[in-house]
C-alpha cells in the first residue's frame, strides 16, 4: 500500500529539485544535518509545525505546498535577513526608528536586531508585551526563547 508519510513528504523533495540542490545544500539552507533531512524527505520522519514552517521559510515556498494541500509553489512568507538581503535588512532597521513595524516570526534573532517592543501572542491573544527585559522580568526567563516557550505551552526539544 501506499506510504502516507512520503506521500505528504513529496513536497519538500519537489521543491529541493525545482531549486535545483541537493540534499545536502537542502540541509545546510535548513541548519540541518543532511541524515535529519533526508528523513524528512523520505517520509521516516514527520516534522512538527514550526520546522515544516521554517523548512518552508528557507527553501522559499509555503506549508501547504510541502504537506501537498496545493500545488502552487508560491512562498506565503519571505525572510528578509541581513546576510542574504542587507540593503533590505538595513532599510527596514532604518524605518523602525520612527515607524511601528509589524514582523511576524518564529525566529527569535531577528526580533533582538529590529524590535524595540515584542509582543508576543498565543491562540489569537495578547500573552506578553513590552521591550525584552520587561518579558523576561515577568516570566522568570533568562531568555527570550525559553520566555516565548513558558507563555505559549511550548516545549523546547
Amino acid at each position: 500500500g501506499s506510504n502516507i508519510l512520503v506521500d505528504k513528504a513529496y513536497g519538500v523533495k519537489a521543491i529541493r529539485e525545482s531549486l535545483g540542490i541537493n540534499k545536502a545544500e537542502a540541509a545546510r539552507r535548513m541548519h540541518m544535518t543532511a541524515m535529519g533531512y533526508g528523513r524528512y524527505e523520505s517520509g521516516e520522519r514527520v516534522p512538527s509545525f514550526q520546522s515544516i514552517q521554517y523548512m518552508a521559510l528557507h527553501l522559499g515556498t509555503s506549508y501547504a505546498y510541502l504537506f501537498c494541500e496545493t500545488d502552487d509553489p508560491s512562498p506565503d512568507q519571505v525572510l528578509i535577513s541581513r546576510d542574504k538581503n542587507p540593503v533590505l535588512f538595513e532599510l527596514i532597521v532604518e524605518l523602525s526608528k520612527d515607524k511601528a513595524i509589524l514582523l511576524s516570526t518564529h525566529i527569535l534573532q531577528e526580533v533582538y536586531s529590529i524590535c524595540s517592543s515584542i509582543f508576543i501572542i498565543n491562540k489569537g491573544k495578547l500573552a506578553a508585551s513590552g521591550k525584552e527585559e520587561d518579558i523576561l522580568k515577568e516570566t522568570k526567563e533568562e531568555s527570550l526563547e525559553k520566555a516565548f516557550l513558558k507563555l505559549c505551552g511550548g516545549s523546547d526539544e
